[in-house]
């Protein structure tokens, strides 16, 4: 609940825009949360200038508040913005722009949902990525290289990317010699050797157990150098047991061809050479 006297609640700040003076009314409290001088000068010019936040949020902000100030009947908008509070971190607010008595005044409220945002930032991670080695899972990997096809149709049907498939050979003995720990310590370190191996626009995903494919923006022998770094790293691998792949080559051509018949395809080019 808010305190109306203070203009604010532990994590909550109202701050009153007046319309016909384009005046703001800041609560003190603000002072222990941002490091700005709440002078006479309007928010937006405060973000800016104070460095709370970058340009372009501040006219955001400006936008919003001129749209609530001109208001013909009672209406509330809402805005997510962050912003740089005191210690060099940046948090989430929502804010809320409140125009109870049109063009007379708006009520700004900033409410702090860091907490929030953390929250679902780390269910999107759950959603998106293999809990086992962060790589991407298959939907989300889908999602990603259809964006590039969208964004570089002409690279594509250029053969200027590739989908490379590889699975480790003989894991089930490695895990029924060493154990699954060790299993699962393998797999991180070929989720790690592929994120060097690769360049860093790449997308990488685990496929499930030991199957892995990545897309690449590579072909020939920059293709080939990717690979043969892959290759060296894994072989360095602290093991009493030869660790390789097969790996399975699918280069993009000028027929259109959906995401999953491409990985259908380097998965169908690894299976010819087992």
């Amino acid at each position: 609940m808010i305190n109306q006297s203070k203009g604010t609640t532990e994590n909550s700040w109202v701050i009153t825009y007046d319309c016909a003076s384009g005046m703001f009314g800041y609560p003190p409290s603000l002072n222990e949360f941002f490091s700005a001088a709440f002078d006479t000068r309007p928010l937006w010019t405060i973000m800016s200038e104070d460095g709370l936040a970058d340009s372009e949020t501040a006219e955001q902000f400006q936008s919003m508040v001129d749209i609530s100030s001109v208001a013909k009947e009672p209406e509330v908008r809402f805005a997510e913005l962050c912003l740089n509070v005191k210690g060099q971190k940046r948090n989430w607010f929502r804010v809320g722009f409140v125009s109870a008595i049109p063009g007379h005044s708006v009520s700004i409220i900033f409410t702090d949902i860091q907490g929030e945002m953390a929250t679902l930032q780390r269910l999107q991670q759950k959603a998106e990525y293999d809990d086992l080695t962060g790589l991407l899972n298959c939907n989300a990997f889908g999602s990603r290289v259809e964006e590039v096809i969208k964004a570089d149709p002409e690279g594509v049907a250029d053969g200027e990317y590739a989908m490379v498939y590889f699975d480790v050979l003989r894991f089930k003995a490695i895990n029924e010699m060493f154990g699954m720990e060790e299993g699962d310590r393998l797999l991180r370190y070929i989720a790690e050797t592929v994120r060097r191996a690769v360049k860093k626009t790449d997308i990488i995903c685990r496929v499930g157990s030991d199957r892995y494919i990545y897309f690449t923006h590579s072909k020939g022998e920059e293709l080939e150098r990717q690979l043969d770094i892959f290759f060296t790293l894994l072989g360095q691998y602290d093991l009493l047991f030869e660790i390789t792949c097969n790996v399975g080559v699918y280069v993009t051509e000028s027929t259109a061809v959906s995401v999953n018949n491409m990985m259908d395809r380097a998965i169908l080019a690894q299976y010819t050479i087992k």
